[in-house]
């Protein structure tokens, strides 16, 4: 599917945009607050306090990532941009490549890593997800460089090679500033905000096969205010294109018991 905007008037509103936007000097902030709380702050002396700021900026930064799903099908260079810098404060950049060509090309398969198979523990899926999305990630830019037939690298923005150099960066401009409890602190938040996004993929497409209606959905209005109407799902896969504000509900697709909170828990008891 391809990255391109949706025409109509509602899906270019600025109204829409903004928190989407938004969510980028806003998890940036409170990750600089996070790791300086964490070596002179309260956390700094309290390993409760620390695993309690470590877990809510991990929220923070899984929403981040859903923001950045929203972004890197965009096709501007500003919103591709964005995306990247928001997926590079959790260590997870080469999900732009790996979700936009690989799992959009193969979801539904036995070939897509982000695809739980029908039975499969989450405690399984994770590793395989993880560790498949990442190589299929390195495969999708060394096909890249071989047809570009110039040896070069990906789109810098989305570069596999780029998003780590991004991530090191980052950990070490923090260290710097703040030592080795704000690199953990940040190594911390970025394992939870992962595990979040596992748990999403996970639930999304668990047992399904590829097909028009591949999605769980969820209608419930908790799940579409927080997520970017995310569990509008097999309409995202069928118009990738399209922001956020006009998916569709799919009236063939299969409804999860519950909203994604709910089944987000659920999913940590094997089936």
């Amino acid at each position: 599917p391809g990255a391109r905007d949706a025409s109509s008037s509602p899906a270019s509103s600025l109204a829409y945009r903004l928190p989407v936007y938004g969510w980028l000097p806003v998890q940036f902030a409170l990750l600089l607050w996070g790791a300086r709380e964490a070596a002179v702050g309260r956390a700094a002396s309290s390993a409760s306090t620390f695993g309690g700021l470590a877990l809510s900026l991990g929220i923070v930064g899984a929403g981040g990532i859903n923001a950045a799903h929203e972004l890197l099908h965009r096709a501007g260079r500003g919103e591709r941009c964005a995306a990247a810098a928001l997926l590079a404060s959790v260590a997870y950049g080469h999900f732009a490549v790996e979700h936009a060509v690989g799992h959009h090309g193969r979801v539904g398969t036995a070939a897509d890593p982000a695809t739980a198979r029908l039975g499969e523990p989450f405690y399984a899926f994770l590793p395989r997800s993880v560790g498949g999305g990442f190589r299929s990630a390195w495969a999708i830019a060394r096909r890249r460089r071989r047809r570009s037939g110039r040896g070069g690298r990906p789109r810098a923005a989305h570069g596999v090679a780029a998003s780590l150099v991004a991530s090191a960066a980052l950990a070490a401009a923090l260290g710097g500033a703040w030592g080795a409890r704000a690199v953990a602190l940040w190594a911390a938040q970025a394992a939870v905000a992962v595990v979040i996004l596992e748990k999403v993929n996970y639930m999304e497409h668990y047992g399904l096969r590829v097909g028009a209606h591949h999605s769980w959905e969820a209608p419930q209005t908790l799940t579409n205010v927080l997520l970017f109407k995310l569990q509008r799902h097999a309409d995202h896969h069928q118009h990738a294109g399209r922001r956020y504000q006009t998916l569709r509900a799919s009236p063939a697709s299969p409804v999860l018991p519950a909203g994604y909170p709910t089944m987000a828990l659920l999913c940590m008891v094997p089936p």
